[in-house]
Order: structure tokens, then sequence, then C-alpha cells
């Protein structure tokens, strides 16, 4: 019986959001530079200067970060380099709409837990919570590849207890 995906991490796209925030910072640090150089009287080159720097950084070290976090999950992906954890959702909690804890599930014997809380998290693991329509809930049937807490793939699994291979 084939399988539905219901995430991987191949899709998962790039948080745009790095960008938006690295921009606001690189545009309001240009606006201080332009201003002091116009006006001599407000502004200031060097906390312009230093806006721009930090979105720079910021934007570079995050992009970065998120690459080479993908690269290594999708390595392990493709080498099997992963564990599987099958059966029906159980002890499901979803996510507060507050963000003050995480959203969590146990599937034989083994507990995930993630947010979508804060956008700014770089991350390339399942995050999606039923805060913001995520497909886990309890009682369903799944195949949760992951490795180090981060879920790699979840795909809808039979109902039978049989074994599938990577």
């Amino acid at each position: 019986m084939a399988t539905k995906l219901i995430f991987d991490v191949s899709t998962k796209p790039f948080p745009w959001p790095i960008f938006w925030d690295s921009a606001g910072a690189f545009i309001f640090g240009s606006l201080l530079v332009v201003v002091k150089k116009l006006t001599s009287k407000y502004g200031s080159t060097t906390i312009g200067y230093l806006f721009i720097l930090a979105g720079a950084v910021y934007c570079l070290y995050s992009s970065t970060s998120w690459y080479l976090q993908r690269r290594e999950h999708l390595k392990a992906l493709a080498s099997g380099h992963f564990d599987i954890a099958q059966g029906v959702v159980q002890d499901f909690h979803p996510m507060p709409d507050d963000g003050s804890s995480k959203e969590s599930f146990t599937i034989s014997g083994n507990t995930f837990s993630y947010s979508d809380f804060d956008e700014l998290e770089i991350d390339t693991c399942f995050n999606q919570t039923t805060r913001h329509d995520g497909p886990i809930h309890g009682g369903i049937s799944l195949r949760v590849s992951f490795t180090d807490g981060c879920i790699l793939r979840i795909q809808e699994a039979p109902n039978d207890s049989g074994k599938l291979e990577h």
C-alpha cells in the first residue's frame, strides 16, 4: 500500500522573512546616512552604517545556517541515516495560541515537539502546528522519519503494524 507524503524536508520553502527583516535594517540605516549627509543636523552615519552592517550580517548568517542545515538533512534522507517511528499519534498536545509551549505528540514511544511561533527561527525540520493548519492530530497513523529530534519526513501510514523500508 502506497503511503501519502505529508511533509518532506526537501519541499520546505526558504524562510523569506530573513530577507525582509534584513532589508528593513538596511533601509533604515541607509536613511540615517542619507539624512545625515543631506542635513548635517539629523541622523547619524555611524549608527546608519551599523544598521546596514547588522542587516547584511544577519541575512548572510541566517541564509548560510539554513542552507547548511538543509544540506545535512537532505544527506541524511538520501543515505538512510535516520530513525523511523511508525504508529498512531498519541498524547497529542497542540501549541497554545500564545506560543507558551511547543506542540507535541508521541508515536511508538518517541516524543516529538515543535513550534512555528517564532517565524524568524531558522529551521528546515517539520514545525507546522495546528495553529497554522498543521496536519498532525491525535489518532492518525503516521510514519515519521527523524534524526536528532528533527522531523525529516512524515507519511500517512497504513493502520497495520507491518514494518516499512527506508
